[in-house]
């Protein structure tokens, strides 16, 4: 049998496994207001929050209670989580999305900076080709003219080289 003072260190220490759910549930329903998840990305969201806490409550059950499950620890770790949710949910979540909308909006801004020497890298890049692809479109244009001038006049000088027809007999009966 534990001594008292360790159960109730144990307990507290339960309490504070059920507070650190309820972080980690605060920090996925913010991650999951700011990807906007529909019906399978909410159940897959929770599916994976559920592991996670069960992977974390397992390690510290094996840990500190040698994987000993009593009805206290349900209770404790229960308790803490709905203390964190009365007393403390309302501002860890406001922390936690005002933490990620600046972190968003750092990474948003660094990519954009990123983003301006690569387009000039790729611009400075891709300058070659596009300027052989424009003088082979003008080649191809002014071959298509050359082509269209030329039928045009081949046709002019097809219709002045029939021959000129006969005139009518002027006296058929003589």
């Amino acid at each position: 049998m534990q001594p008292v003072a360790q159960q109730v260190m144990i307990f507290l220490m339960l309490v504070l496994l059920g507070n650190l759910i309820g972080v980690l549930f605060d920090f996925y329903r913010v991650l999951r207001r700011a990807c906007g998840l529909r019906k399978w990305g909410t159940n897959l969201g929770d599916a994976v929050f559920w592991i996670l806490v069960t992977i974390i409550t397992y390690v510290f059950l094996l840990v500190y209670l040698w994987g000993e499950v009593r009805l206290y620890v349900f209770i404790a770790m229960l308790m803490g989580f709905f203390i964190y949710l009365k007393l403390f949910s309302a501002r860890m979540y406001y922390i936690i999305f005002r933490f990620h909308s600046v972190l968003s909006k750092i990474i948003r801004s660094l990519v954009n900076i990123f983003k301006i020497p690569i387009k000039i890298l790729i611009s400075t890049l891709l300058f070659p080709a596009r300027f052989v692809s424009y003088i082979f479109l003008l080649l191809w244009k002014s071959l298509k003219r050359t082509k269209e001038i030329a039928r045009s006049i081949a046709k002019k000088i097809i219709s002045n080289k029939r021959p000129p027809q006969d005139p009518p007999p002027e006296n058929l009966s003589e």
